[in-house]
């Protein structure tokens, strides 16, 4: 099983939890915005464009943007909309595509293509609260990408700053110590 997409995440989250040592990522700090966020922002982001094109393949489904994505997700698998992630250390929590489930595109997402394209303009939308729903948004793409895996084989090693609430149906041991099992909603 080839994990190039999980371990991007890994990559991904992992600039996250650096930025935490300079951000503090609360309620607070939800506006703060920087080259670095930004940066994470378009990575993430982008990641979960090419997962979600690739979810659709799977299914059968050809897209090429975001309102697709929402369109054929939304029929394969209804619950996406509903995943909640978890930041246990930061007490914090998100449910990145929640606007899917009233056909609307997630605020995050928005924010990134106008960071994209008016980055001189719009600058501010690389703010920490699009960067933290990116990253959990990167998360359950993965989490849907590999389905299969996860009630086959599981995926490790697991993330280290995101949680998803109510998927983990138990732990395994593996060579990284103890790792969650996920498993999705039907």
């Amino acid at each position: 099983m080839s994990l190039n997409h999980w371990n991007y995440f890994l990559s991904i989250e992992q600039d996250a939890i650096g930025l935490s040592r300079y951000i503090e990522f609360c309620k607070q700090n939800y506006k703060t915005y920087s080259i670095e966020i930004a940066r994470i922002l378009m990575a993430s982001t982008q990641e979960i464009d090419v997962l979600m094109k690739q979810l659709c393949q799977q299914t059968g489904l050809s897209a090429s943007n975001e309102g697709d994505y929402r369109r054929h997700i939304a029929t394969q698998f209804p619950k996406l909309p509903n995943i909640e992630i978890n930041l246990p250390r930061y007490e914090l929590s998100f449910t990145p595509f929640e606007e899917w489930a009233n056909n609307k595109t997630p605020v995050w997402w928005t924010a990134n293509n106008k960071v994209k394209h008016q980055r001189h303009t719009h600058y501010e939308y690389a703010s920490l609260e699009n960067l933290l729903n990116s990253l959990c948004g990167l998360m359950v793409s993965n989490l849907y990408f590999y389905r299969d895996d996860l009630e086959n084989e599981g995926i490790y090693p697991g993330a280290k700053l995101l949680v998803p609430k109510d998927l983990i149906s138990g732990v395994s041991p593996t060579i990284f110590g103890l790792e969650p099992n996920y498993r999705l909603p039907k």
